[in-house]
C-alpha cells in the first residue's frame, strides 16, 4: 500500500493594504503555498519568532518597520533560511542592492504578475535553505567580531588569539553545521544517481 504524503507549504505575508493582500494571497494560493497575514510589524516579528515558514514575501514600506522585520527573520531560530521577498510599489536599482544587503532574497514591484513570482520563488530555493542559514550566521558573526575586536586584528584574520572563545566557539559550531548539512545533501545525491 503506498502512503501519499501531500507536503503542505506556510508562507507569511506582511503586508497592511487589503487590496495587495488579496492579490499576493490569490498567487500564493495558485502556487500551493497556505497563507498565515500579518498586517503590522509586531505581528509579523510574532509569527517569524514563533513559526517556520517555507516564504516570507514582505511589503518593505510598511510604516518604516520593514528592515526591523528582515533582520529578525534572518537572526530567527525558526526563520533565518527561509526565502525572503521584498515585495514593494517602487524599488530602483539602489533600493533592491539595499533590500539584498538587508538580507532579502528576491525583490519585486508590487505590479508583479504570478510568474514573476513564481521566477522569484524559483531563484530563492537555488540556493538550499542551509546554504542560506550558514551565510547569514556568518554576517553576525563577522559582526561580532568587528565589535569585539580591534580593527587591526580583523584586518589580520590569522590571529585569533585576542577573539573572545565565545566567538571562536560559535564559529566552528556554524562551520561544523554547515558540513553537515552539506554531506547529508551530498550522500542525497548520490544515493539518487
Amino acid at each position: 500500500m503506498e502512503i501519499n504524503v501531500e507536503t503542505i507549504l506556510c508562507a507569511l505575508l506582511v503586508e497592511d493594504y487589503k487590496p495587495c493582500q488579496k492579490i499576493m494571497t490569490h498567487y500564493l494560493h495558485g502556487l500551493g503555498y497556505q497563507v498565515d497575514l500579518a498586517v503590522d510589524g509586531v505581528t509579523a516579528i510574532q509569527n517569524i519568532n514563533n513559526k517556520a515558514y517555507d516564504l516570507v514575501v514582505q511589503d518593505i514600506g510598511l510604516r518604516g518597520i520593514g528592515k526591523e522585520i528582515i533582520r529578525v527573520a534572518r537572526h530567527s531560530h525558526f526563520n533565518q533560511g527561509t526565502p525572503l521577498i521584498v515585495w514593494s510599489a517602487y524599488v530602483n536599482r539602489n533600493d533592491e542592492e539595499k533590500y539584498l544587503d538587508w538580507g532579502a532574497d528576491s525583490v519585486l514591484i508590487k505590479a508583479c504578475q504570478i510568474p514573476d513570482l513564481e521566477k522569484a520563488i524559483q531563484q530563492c530555493f537555488l540556493t538550499p535553505r542551509y546554504e542560506r542559514e550558514f551565510n547569514y550566521k556568518l554576517k553576525i558573526l563577522q559582526k561580532k567580531w568587528e565589535q569585539n575586536c580591534p580593527s587591526e586584528w580583523v584586518k589580520k584574520i590569522n590571529d585569533l588569539r585576542h577573539l573572545p572563545f565565545s566567538i571562536l566557539n560559535e564559529a566552528l559550531h556554524i562551520i561544523r553545521e554547515y558540513q553537515q548539512w552539506s554531506d547529508f545533501h551530498a550522500n542525497e545525491r548520490n544515493a539518487r544517481s
